[in-house]
This record gives C-alpha cells, structure tokens and sequence, in this order.
C-alpha cells in the first residue's frame, strides 16, 4: 500500500516520523504539516490552520497520560496539541516554556510522565510545569548536536549524537561512548532502541548498526557489506515483536532477522521509488504493518507479509455503509468476511472489501484469507461510539468526510460530519492535482451529491472548514 501526495491526503512525500495511537490512527510528521489519518480519510494541520509552530514536523511522541501528542519540528521548536485540539509551543524563549534549542530531533516519555527531547543543543526534561537543559554549558554533555534519546527499563537515558558517539546519563553523570574509548563503530548515532533481552541496538550514519550488551559493542555492516554506504547510513532502527530489526536507510528499507538473515527493500524489488531513500518507520505488532516513509520516494509505504485491513476503528452507534478492504492476494484466493456482534455485511462476505452496517457493540472484523493452501487470519478491533449517533445511514467515519457509496457509478453523497455546524469549501481534483471542482456553498452535517459531471477515475475531496482541512479518496467507476 502507498500513500503519496497525488492518491491521497498526505501533504508531502517526505515524511520523518509516524506514530500510532490508542484507536490505529496513525499520526505522520512531513515537511508539510502534521497528518492524521485514520484508515479512511485524511486531516492536515499546519501554520495556516492550526497553532503548531512550523510545517517542518521532524519527531513525534503520543502522551498516553496526558491524552495528546508532543510534535517537534525542524527550527521551529516544540509543540503539545491535546484533546481539546489546542497547541502549547515551546521555544528558546525565557521561562518555563523554553528548550535549549529549536529543532527537535528525538522525543520520549518516561515512566513517570516526564518528557525528555533530543535537539540541535542538547537535551531537556519537562515535568508538567518546568523545563531543565542539559547543555555543553552546564553538564556533562560534551557534544551539541543530539539526534537519539532512548530511556531503557531501568530509567537510563542512551543519548545518541552527531561526532559524539553516545551517552548514557544516569540522572546524575554522563557517559560517553565513542569510537575512541570504546568499541562502537561510529560517532555518529541518529537512532537507538533495544530488544526484549535488554541489549541496546543502534543507528548510525555511517557504519550500520551495533549492539551493546552492557560490557561489549557489536558492530554490523548492512549485509555485512561496506560496498554499499548509502545502505551503511542508517536513519532509523525499530525491532518486532519476533526480534527482527527494521532499518530505515539512504537505500531502501532493510530487515536484520532474529536468525541473522539480511533482506533488503528498495526500487529493484518492491515499490519504493529509487533512490528508495527511507526515513520514518513504525512498525504496528498488532498486525504486522510496517510502516515507512522516504524523502521524496513515493512518499508513505504500507508493508505487511500477510496483507492488512483499512477502514475506520471507531465508528458511531448505528452507522451504516462502513467499508473495510483488503489487497487482493492474487489469482486463486478466497475471503472470508465477519463483523461484531450486533453488526451486518450489507452484500458479500466474500470479497477483497466489505460494507458493514453497525448495530451498537464493539468487536473484532476479521477477515480468513485462503492463498495457496495457506491460512492468514487478519482482525481489526472496531470501537463502537454509543454516545455518538450516526447522522445518516451514508456515513463511513464517526468524524470527518466520508463519501458513499464509494466507488460510485453517477453520484455519491459526501458528509462532513462536526459536532457544531461550519462552513465548507469543497474541492476535488485528480491525481495530477489539476481542480475539477470548488463551491463554498456547503456547510458541515449536511449530504452534499456529487459526481455527475466527473469523467471516471481517482479523485482527492479536499473539505476545508474550522481551520482545518479533510480529504479523502473517492473513485468514479466505468
């Protein structure tokens, strides 16, 4: 699956920094904004319509305790937009909302709730009221520019570097590694994590990947080969729930199996565009998707061995028409649909995609795939919103634009779906981003018809209301 700025809602083909929150919503930081999407449809926040502080978004951190997200940008500083979608910036600035400096490399949140971000400048700690720096200028951080940071279970901060190797501070003193006095391949480290046995692993620029088991670093080569540096420039490094590292690099996306076996994604064997250089990457162990973006190489990629369901997680009490598909898995393969409790197909179960009627109970849609003698069961769990009503039976997302039925053949009815009635500018263009369509003549929680005077093909709905701007996919059939 490929997300890009021509068949989707995504701002722009860079993206940085994906992460997933409690409901499979995914959150995607690009060089254009910040992405929410939510299986189905697309919302963008950037300066003009919302109070984050730069397009530029370079990491991003979900806040499970404070119920929001924490967004760092590239020179622009660091923001928290919460449930109530309001935005804090935090910048150089004097007082208690100032960082050391503007460009947020990194961002974790502790067992305690404190929030630690990686910058240009060294690193910060935020408690809920105050920020603390830990500078070349009061600490024992001796090089400036911060790329990582990764707190382990024992509450240790690894803090990863350019040229300065990495550091681990205990809360009182810091430790530097480098290739001078210790065994890591290189100084220069953007990415860290660590595998279920505790052993540190990590990214650089230079050299692939290590471990550090406590006592000793092990460095390896991208396939065990230096030939290829721009496969050597890891950008990041995230493992599975099997032990398998996922890298991201200046070369395609790369696999390091727990059995040591090396795999290489790029354009001469999957679909990211060459130079398949990759960047984001978030790996959902629910299902097995992973989840990479490149700079400016087709933009987000969706990758799963088994296949994945779309659609929308949660949807309102009653809502009608809610669709869910699959890839179809080649020639030969057979679909076997089920829904919640409570919930019905509206036609066939046997199919690469579905039309679910939901009744008022939360579950499971699962799908039973059949491919070449082999079994792949895929499940979805869906959130039945009992204290939200469908408005109409033609809904497909509890918030947020939705068209039905989709594909259509004449006509579709469009909804964007607000708790307060606002006014709308529609738009809809093709893929080549040339507009077929613009009337402000339309409000929210109202069916808008369209379709009539479109030729069949893809096109993107762009609805912008409340300083804010939705988009989804709609196709026009033959």
């Amino acid at each position: 699956m490929q997300y890009s700025t021509t068949n989707s809602g995504l701002p722009n083909d860079i993206v940085s920094s994906i992460v997933q929150d409690g409901c499979s919503n995914y959150w995607i930081g690009t060089t254009d904004g910040l992405a929410l999407f939510n299986g189905d449809t697309w919302t963008v926040y950037n300066t003009k319509n919302s109070g984050i502080p730069g397009n530029y978004v370079y990491s991003l951190a979900l806040d499970t305790a404070r119920g929001g997200i924490w967004v760092g940008s590239l020179d622009s500083g660091l923001a928290y937009f919460d449930e109530a979608s309001s935005w804090t910036v935090y910048d150089t600035g004097s007082g208690k909302k100032s960082i050391p400096n503007l460009s947020i490399s990194d961002i974790k949140i502790d067992a305690a709730g404190n929030v630690w971000i990686a910058t240009y400048y060294g690193i910060a700690v935020f408690n809920g009221k105050t920020w603390t720096s830990y500078t070349v200028d009061n600490s024992g951080l001796a090089t400036t520019d911060c790329r990582a940071i990764y707190i382990d279970k024992n509450n240790i901060k690894w803090i990863g570097t350019a040229n300065g190797g990495m550091y681990k501070f205990d809360g009182t003193t810091f430790t530097q590694y480098n290739t001078s006095n210790s065994g890591i391949g290189s100084n220069d480290i953007y990415s860290i994590t660590a595998d279920d046995g505790g052993n540190l692993w990590y990214a650089s620029q230079t050299k692939g990947i290590g471990t550090y088991n406590g006592t000793t670093f092990t460095n390896y080569y991208v396939a065990d080969s230096a030939s290829d540096a721009d496969l050597n420039r890891v950008t990041k490094i995230v493992i599975d729930s099997a032990n398998n590292k996922w890298l991201t690099t200046y070369h395609g996306l790369v696999e390091y199996s727990s059995n040591g076996i090396w795999t290489i994604f790029n354009s001469a064997n999957s679909p990211i565009l060459a130079p398949a250089f990759t960047w984001g990457l978030y790996i959902d162990n629910s299902t097995g998707d992973k989840w990479v973006g490149t700079i400016a190489c087709g933009g987000l990629y969706v990758y799963n061995e088994q296949g994945y369901i779309s659609g929308p997680c949660e949807v309102a009490s009653g809502q009608q028409g809610v669709r869910y598909y699959v890839s179809s898995a080649g020639s030969g393969a057979t679909y076997n649909w089920s829904v919640p409790p409570g919930a019905q197909i509206s036609g066939t179960a046997t199919d690469t995609s579905i039309l679910v009627n939901y009744g008022s109970s939360s579950g499971v849609v699962a799908l039973t795939e059949q491919v070449n003698g082999t079994t792949y069961i895929l499940t979805k769990y869906i959130t039945v919103d009992n204290a939200t009503t469908a408005i109409t039976s033609a809904s497909s997302s509890a918030y947020g634009l939705s068209a039905y039925p989709n594909p259509f053949a004449n006509e579709a009815s469009l909804q964007i779906t607000t708790d307060i009635t606002y006014p709308v500018q529609l738009t809809i263009s093709d893929l080549t981003g040339s507009e077929v369509f613009s009337s402000g003549n339309y409000s929210t929680n109202q069916n808008i018809t369209i379709g009539s005077n479109l030729h069949p093909g893809v096109y993107i709905v762009k609805a912008a209301y409340n300083n804010q701007s939705s988009y989804s996919k709609i196709v026009k059939s033959e």
